[in-house]
């Protein structure tokens, strides 16, 4: 094929055509899954059963092969990429009883295996019939399961979960520490570890020793102490009620404190403390009215010295001060409400078309309907999410009513058809309650609304799966496609399965999640998890019987381990258990449930033991009290075993239920800690091989490519004849932008780029990969033949009579494994040597800036080199950066900005430059150290093959020149709100619109009336009419829809549509016109506030020299006042003759005596702020 009829190397295609797939062998299977997939040979890749176009991966990952392992590879640069697929129907799944290995094996279809050959290590694992699984009775350990069924093995890797902290001990270490001698290894071990870690050791003898000399651990020591004091009891605190009034309340207590251990009753007397605001205060000193209770009774008067409205802590404590028994109280004036209101809507999700209706209640205190309430109920808009129309006019009130509430029963009324505008929004509902005795409440419900009346829905009925078409909130007939996916993908096809609803399916445990879907847009989505699954076990004991059942209402099949401590006692797998046993009170119970849900296998740990400290109190009382009634309460206590409890405290005590969720104190426990079954082993499949194109394999082509140039036709695509040249070199030129003669060679490697550190041409540096790394790898140079010298990290490579063509880049690519004329090899450091160092010193330009990167656009020109300084790398000298530019030879330079600085000067080397409006700083600099050299590229860069050398016009595409404006605030109409009578119209705009600059809002026949608003904001405060709203876009053009009417007490919403776009023209030039008459106006504004005279005063003598004359000195000074702000300008016009007279950054006159000359002055700073403006003139 002709060259010039290939495709340029810079859009070349870097990977091949069609994508092989390679049938494996059952020991090469094996072999990748021991070793890994990087260990996979070239005799791998010869059984070749298919391919497909690299470009349709997706496609072809799904074409069908037969059940298999495979290897699907393609190659990507200089790599050739490869993933493992499995093709096979058995699906394989670890249940983790914490005691065996236990593997299930399923089919597609999640039907389970019985005649399967597993093997753990050449182990058989057998099968265990009672659950349908293959178990290993506390035995297995982690490596390659083979699984054969009708003659096709399938491998897959088993991991042992390990628990956090373990370490693998070998038989010495579990000996040491093993009883007995752990009884002497354990406090050796420990003492070690506290003399290793001493400087943080407080504890033990080691902290001991160190709170000799310092404090703070003697101050840790001691904090610990009282925590350990602390926890030494365990208590409740009761009170009567849990708020109290500043005025005439009393506060009742009751106490019980007991020892930890062994629940021993305190006998010490303690003293009564409250707390709040900071102020402690000791009310009394408490002994037990019986061993370990604590009664009180205080009247809270004012000489406690309480606060109203706050949060007063009581609490006991002993005279060592360790508080013994807390609680915490609301101290405020509260007024407990006798009456209670509910509100509740038909519908929290309420569709077009469909009746809505409010329920409300009101009750006293007995909890009987009201005879004298009345309700007031109000329907506000909150946020609106879609426009049914494109104008749209939403009240602040949608609806209002008012009527007394039913005597009897709730209370409904219906929100009225069409009070809802065309729009989908979320809308809250106020109800307003009000009883005889002018006690008011206020009830609030949000409730979302939808356009459209119809919906697709998936729900778990049973062991159904129930699909409908809800229109109104009726079933209806339609067509519908249901899809099936796992966590990784679909099962089955793409397009799903076609349905005609309603429907009822069987629900499918391997299944992650329904998809159901209709021509109409409608969308319902269920996936399966572990919440809506359904499955728990009900569990009860007595002392001599146990019970289990599972409550299964999907009838998913499950597997059930029933342990007795951690003896298995019973095991089996279906859809329903239950077992009835005898066993002693003190045996603790396990079940161990595993079910297959959402197409993973879930675990449930169930603990079953009869408490042995646990009270039941049953309480005798009658179930309604009515006012003056005395009652008579019975209370029976009894233990764990049903058996009358002896010595029994008893704390009763009630308050009314207006007071808002009452919480009872938090009892201590005493049950004896009791271990449970001992985890032994945890297994997983390994997830090594989880392969696919996203995470694929790689090797280095190397020294396969002659074999993968034939497999998949590598030799005539462009970038491969770069990567591997035929007799070591490759050349193409092609046209360069501006004319520029440029150079980008690259040393190859067996298919690698070795990076290029640093580039000579006849001997000058022209390129250093640290410092250019940022720009296009594109080096300039003239035409003509030239030497050239390549860097790498291992060698210097030197090219002789390299001819670069005028007007064209060369991209060049040379491979020292060919032995070629006229090309010299020399070894060299990974480290550029201290000459080399040196060299490329003398040829950086380091400029210093204010900020990283320097101004935006800032460039250094050196002939036809152009470089942005901003490209450069930065570093940090004395604390400021500095940015690395070059190389450059010592010659003249030209710096340049945006904004018109331009300074030329002649490169002196070991110098750091620092520009400025009529300033050049050099400083001197150390010499900067480079860093080592990578050997080859990383597999995220990418080749710089498109760019060219920078240009001008290139540069000023990049960074667009600003144009010079002081900032200048527009003053807009965006401080206007609404009020009474008035509208506010909200603009909605796509997103595929350009983004708005302004508003511009008119009234037709009003000519006086504008409002110019920044972006798209709501439009507020306009009176009820007709308006023409145009907004202007960033492409320039502008959105100019048909006038709108704006309503009072609400909001309009006008949609902004395509076709409402106009091209440049008079809207545009409206908005504009209208902006630039603002910008005025707020430029007169400024310039009538800065403005200021000087008066200077001068020598009232005749004649007095011109050298004596008034100086008056204006400019943009440092806080210092020594010297004018670098970067700053100042502009002097004398108003008679409108001439300019300076422009520098400080400006000084000598006015003579007789003379008056006003002068506009504007002073700018650095960053382009408007700093100070005004006119000097001279006076007498």
């Amino acid at each position: 094929m002709p060259l010039v009829a290939q495709q340029r190397l810079a859009h070349a295609r870097q990977r091949s055509y069609y994508t092989k797939v390679f049938r494996l062998t059952e020991p090469q299977t094996q072999l990748l899954y021991n070793q890994g997939l990087s260990r996979a040979r070239q005799e791998f890749f010869t059984a070749a059963v298919d391919s497909f176009p690299t470009d349709s991966l997706t496609a072809g990952m799904t074409r069908p092969l037969p059940l298999g392992y495979y290897l699907v590879a393609h190659t990507q640069g200089a790599q050739l990429v490869y993933w493992l697929r499995t093709v096979s129907r058995l699906q394989v799944a670890v249940l983790n009883n914490q005691a065996d290995l236990v593997l299930t094996v399923r089919d597609s279809s999640g039907q389970l295996l019985r005649d399967a050959q597993v093997r753990l290590h050449r182990r058989r694992v057998p099968l265990d019939p009672l659950t349908g699984t293959y178990r290993l009775a506390k035995g297995g350990r982690e490596g390659l399961l083979a699984i054969t069924q009708d003659g096709r093995t399938t491998y897959h890797l088993l991991e042992r979960k390990r628990p956090y902290g373990w370490e693998k001990r070998g038989w010495v270490k579990r000996a040491l520490f093993s009883f007995p001698l752990s009884l002497l290894s354990s406090p050796v071990r420990t003492l070690w570890h506290d003399l290793h870690n001493a400087s943080y050791t407080n504890e033990r003898i080691v902290g001991l020793l160190r709170s000799i000399f310092n404090e703070e651990v003697r101050y840790e020591r001691q904090e610990q102490r009282e925590r350990k004091r602390e926890e030494y009891w365990v208590s409740y605190l009761a009170l009567s009620k849990p708020h109290y009034r500043p005025s005439g309340d009393t506060l009742r207590l009751k106490a019980r404190v007991l020892r930890r251990r062994d629940g021993k009753p305190s006998t010490d007397p303690l003293d009564l403390m409250l707390q709040s605001q900071g102020k402690v205060k000791k009310v009394a000193t408490l002994r037990p009215v019986r061993p370990g209770s604590y009664l009180y009774t205080l009247p809270l008067t004012d000489t406690l010295g309480l606060q109203a409205d706050r949060n007063v802590t009581l609490y006991l404590q002993d005279r060592q001060e360790i508080t013994r028994a807390e609680e915490t109280f609301y101290f405020h004036d509260y007024e407990l409400k006798n009456t209670h209101y509910t509100l509740r809507a038909a519908q929290t999700i309420h569709r077009a078309g469909t009746a809505q209706a409010f329920y409300l209640r009101g009750t006293d205190a007995n909890e009987l309907p009201l005879l004298d309430a009345r309700v007031r109920l109000v329907v506000l808009p909150l946020e609106v999410r879609e426009l049914g129309r494109p104008t749209v006019f939403v009240p602040d009130t949608l609806w209002t009513t008012s009527q007394a509430l039913d005597p009897v029963g709730e209370t409904r009324i219906n929100l009225p058809a069409g009070v809802l505008p065309a729009t989908a929004l979320r809308y809250r509902v106020e109800a307003t309650f009000l009883n005889a005795d002018q006690e008011q409440h206020v009830a609030k419900e949000t409730i979302t609304y939808h356009l459209d009346p119809a919906e697709l829905t998936l729900t778990l009925q049973g062991d159904s799966l129930q699909l409908r078409y809800l229109v109104h909130g009726q079933s209806v007939p339609q067509a519908a496609t249901l899809e099936r996916w796992a966590e990784n993908g679909p099962l089955g096809p793409v397009a799903g399965q076609k349905v005609q609803l309603p429907l009822s399916l069987p629900v499918q445990p391997h299944v992650a999640r329904y998809v159901l879907r209709d021509a109409q847009g409608h969308r319902a989505e269920l996936r399966l998890s572990e919440a809506n699954a359904g499955l728990s076990v009900q569990s009860d004991r007595t002392r001599d019987s146990l019970y289990v059942a599972v409550e299964n209402p999907h009838r998913i099949p499950f597997w059930y381990f029933l342990y007795r401590g951690n003896q298995l006692m019973q095991r089996g797998t279906g859809t329903s258990w239950q077992v009835a046993l005898r066993t002693p009170a003190r045996e603790s119970w396990f079940v161990s449930l595993h079910y297959l849900w959402g197409g993973e296998i879930q675990a449930a740990e169930y603990r079953i033991q009869l408490p042995q400290k646990a009270l039941l109190i049953q309480a005798e009382q009658p179930a309604v009290a009515y006012p003056g009634q005395h009652l008579r309460l019975h209370y029976t206590v009894t233990d764990a075993s049903g058996e009358p409890a002896a010595g029994v405290d008893l704390t009763s005590y009630a308050y009314t239920t207006k007071f808002a969720a009452p919480t009872a104190p938090a009892l201590p426990d005493f049950e004896p800690y009791r271990p449970g079954r001992i985890a032994g082993r945890r297994f997983s499949l390994g997830t090594a091989f989880d392969s696919s194109p996203q995470k694929p394999a790689a090797q280095i082509l190397g020294d396969t490519w002659p074999q993968w140039r034939e497999r998949l036709g590598l030799g005539s695509l462009r970038f491969y004849q770069f990567l591997y040249p035929d007799q070591g070199r490759f050349l193409e030129y092609r046209p360069a932008p501006g004319g520029i003669t440029q150079l980008a060679p690259f040393v190859v490697d067996s298919g690698r780029i070795a990076p290029v550190a640093a580039v000579y041409v006849d001997g000058v540096p022209v390129y250093i990969r640290e410092i250019n790394a940022q720009e296009p790898y594109a080096i300039v140079a003239d035409s003509g033949y030239h030497t050239i010298a390549l860097r790498t990290a291992t060698r210097l490579i030197t090219l002789e009579q390299v001819y670069l063509r005028q007007g064209h880049k060369l991209t060049l690519s040379i491979d020292p494994a060919y032995v070629q004329p006229k090309v010299q090899l020399e070894k060299r450091p990974a480290q550029f040597t201290q000459a080399e160092q040196a060299t490329l010193n003398r040829y950086l330009l380091p400029v210093e800036t204010d900020r990283r990167g320097g101004v935006s656009g800032s460039t250094l020109r050196q002939g036809n080199r152009l470089q942005v300084i901003a490209a450069g790398k930065t570093v940090y000298k004395r604390n400021k950066p500095v940015v690395l530019g070059g190389p450059f030879r010592p010659d003249s330079v030209l710096y340049r900005e945006p904004t018109g600085l331009r300074q030329k000067f002649l490169l002196e080397p070991a110098y750091q430059y620092h520009f400025a409006p009529g300033l050049l700083k050099m400083t001197s600099m150390e010499p900067h150290a480079f860093q080592s050299l990578p050997a080859f590229l990383a597999s995220s860069d990418s080749l710089p093959l498109r760019g060219f050398a920078y240009t001008e016009a290139a540069v000023r595409q990049l960074f667009p020149t600003p144009v010079f404006r002081p900032f200048i605030r527009l003053r807009l109409d965006d401080t206007v709100q609404t009020r009474a009578g008035q509208g506010t119209l909200e603009l909605w705009r796509r997103n595929d619109l350009p983004q708005p600059l302004y508003t511009l809002v008119t009234q037709p026949g009003r000519p006086g009336f504008v409002r110019l608003l920044r972006h798209a904001p709501a439009i507020e405060g306009l009176p009820p009419g007709t308006y023409q709203v145009t907004v202007l876009l960033t492409d320039s053009t502008c959105l100019q829809p048909a006038p709108v009417l704006v309503r009072a007490q609400g909001t309009t919403y006008l949609q902004l549509r395509p076709q409402d776009q106009r091209q440049p023209g008079p809207a545009s030039r409206r908005v504009l016109a209208e902006v630039q008459q603002r910008a005025q106006q707020e430029v007169a504004r400024v310039h009538d506030l800065a403005t200021r005279e000087i008066k200077v005063k001068a020598p009232t003598a005749r004649g007095v020299a011109a050298g004596n004359w008034p100086l008056v000195r204006v400019g943009c000074w440092t806080s210092k006042r020594k010297r004018a702000c670098p970067g700053s300008r100042c502009w002097s016009r004398e108003l008679r003759s409108a001439r300019p007279r300076m422009r520098m950054a400080a400006l000084s006159w000598r006015l003579p005596v007789t003379a008056s000359y006003p002068f506009l002055l504007l002073a700018i700073s650095p960053n382009k702020s408007l700093w100070a403006m005004g006119v000097v003139s001279k006076s007498e």
